[in-house]
């Protein structure tokens, strides 16, 4: 019996932490070409979304995990944004010459290669959505 209630206990968990987790419920599904990236963004007509993180940078993971796990900013993207991320790391001459200053910086361009938004630094969901709806504005006009 104790090892029953003991398999249910540990099966609860696992879903609290699924249904809780924002990542588990909010899959973006980043490219990681650039180029690749870029000719959907055009091709769909779609603004671009680079995100630009770094190995060891906190804000970076929790702006991966906090913000990009939020399920209403993931869904955002999937529909309207070609996402891709960069890690800095491996990319150095592309971070120089997106002239990124601090970690994460996050940078929308139109398919047109306007430049629409920079955010240098984390932003939480709320202030992220706010800014891909005022993205989504500027890309179409």
């Amino acid at each position: 019996m104790k090892r029953r209630n003991l398999c249910i206990a540990c099966l609860a968990a696992i879903v609290l932490f699924c249904v809780a987790h924002p990542t588990a419920a909010a899959e973006i599904g980043w490219s990681t070409d650039l180029d690749d990236a870029w000719k959907q963004a055009v091709t769909q007509n779609r603004p671009l979304l680079i995100f630009v993180s770094s190995p060891g940078c906190k804000y970076c993971t929790l702006m991966n995990r906090d913000t990009y796990g939020d399920a209403a900013v993931a869904a955002q993207i999937k529909r309207s944004f070609v996402p891709v991320v960069i890690d800095a790391s491996r990319s150095g001459r592309l971070v120089r010459e997106l002239k990124v200053q601090a970690f994460p910086t996050t940078l929308v361009v139109s398919p047109r290669s306007v430049l629409i938004d920079r955010l240098e630094g984390y932003a939480p969901p709320k202030q992220m959505k706010q800014r891909l709806v005022a993205a989504l504005e500027l890309s179409v006009k």
